[in-house]
């Protein structure tokens, strides 16, 4: 199995993860491979900081590879430099990000102007691999609507619509432009955001992708109402029951390419305002979960490796199995719920 997006933190917030525990915790697991995402701190969009996270796994020797995006800003050069790692460490460099919404880090880039004119930079300097995107439209957000104390406002803050419109304008702005890669809409969260992809896919000529998470396949945002609802908040949000039993629908029917963990540890102490669950535990429970639903071991390959070989144009080996034992038990009752570091 391949999760193509985590978060290992590490560096300045290795409180919350490292990517040696990160690695450990996937190979418990049974993942081939993770892929991790570059707003950590400082975040991944220099040369520099690619070579420096790369050798983090290297010393470690885990039988889990270790792919990263790099990340990307609006100054031309930086993407520049971004792309030539890209080109000079792929398949270690397995893509790139561009975070179109706001959420953990400082990479955010949220205005439409400026998100064209990245990914025309991208098409002018001939990059064709992979652009993951997180997309929420922040000026369909309702910051107004969420209060600390209340967690489930953090649904009502940044409601299906901000992500609905903020993939259709990334969409859009590939096709205008001719992008020539993948874009890869992260994290779905209600299926209007599935049925755009689709409906994109099927009338253009632009490369497109999806993932969903087991939180938003598994979890609603009722959730967030009980005595500890912080610990659910995550962007984007939570949605509600019958919102995730039809992404659940459009996983079985073929129209999510790929399901990924975005795990994104945080410490207890920071979860009321930080938003992100541990989430690579689950595999082995979700896998289980599709399997007694009548998903045949093809499909669920599909949804766990193949598909991402075949979009990244990278090949790793199948050779990582769940460990036995205590794995479950260590983390606690829910899997979901587990902390880098006791407070």
């Amino acid at each position: 199995m391949i999760d193509p997006h985590v978060h290992f933190r590490d560096w300045n917030q290795k409180h919350k993860e490292t990517v040696k525990h990160g690695l450990q915790t996937a190979l418990s697991a049974g993942l081939d491979g993770v892929f991790e995402m570059p707003n950590t701190d400082p975040p991944i969009i220099t040369l520099d900081a690619v070579k420096k996270r790369m050798a983090l796994s290297e010393k470690l020797g885990l039988p889990v590879f270790h792919g990263i995006y790099g990340g990307l800003t609006k100054n031309r050069d930086q993407v520049r430099e971004i792309i030539e790692a890209y080109h000079d460490f792929f398949p270690r460099v397995v893509g790139l990000k561009l975070y179109a919404g706001e959420t953990t880090g400082n990479l955010a880039i949220t205005e439409k102007d400026d998100q064209e004119e990245v990914i025309r930079i991208l098409k002018d300097l001939g990059y064709e691999g992979v652009l993951a995107v997180h997309c929420e439209d922040v000026h369909r957000f309702h910051p107004r609507l969420w209060n600390e104390n209340k967690p489930y406002t953090h649904a009502l803050s940044r409601p299906p619509e901000s992500e609905v419109e903020g993939v259709r304008t990334i969409l859009n702005i590939g096709v205008d432009t001719g992008f020539r890669g993948t874009l890869h809409i992260c994290h779905v969260s209600v299926p209007e955001t599935v049925e755009l992809v689709n409906r994109f896919r099927v009338n253009s000529d632009l490369k497109v992708s999806c993932g969903v998470t087991p939180h938003h396949l598994l979890l609603q945002a009722s959730l967030m109402k009980g005595p500890q609802g912080y610990l659910y908040k995550v962007n984007p949000p939570l949605r509600e029951k019958k919102q995730a039993d039809r992404l659940f629908s459009l996983l079985f029917d073929g129209k999510i390419d790929w399901i990924e963990s975005d795990h994104a540890p945080h410490t207890l102490s920071e979860k009321k305002r930080a938003s992100g669950l541990p989430v690579i535990p689950i595999y082995p429970f979700l896998c289980t979960l599709l399997k007694r639903k009548g998903m045949s071991d093809d499909i669920l390959e599909e949804l766990t490796h193949n598909a991402v070989e075949r979009v990244f144009q990278i090949t790793i080996p199948k050779k990582n199995k769940p460990l036995t034992g205590d794995f479950f038990k260590d983390y606690g009752y829910n899997p979901f719920i587990y902390l880098t570091e006791k407070e």
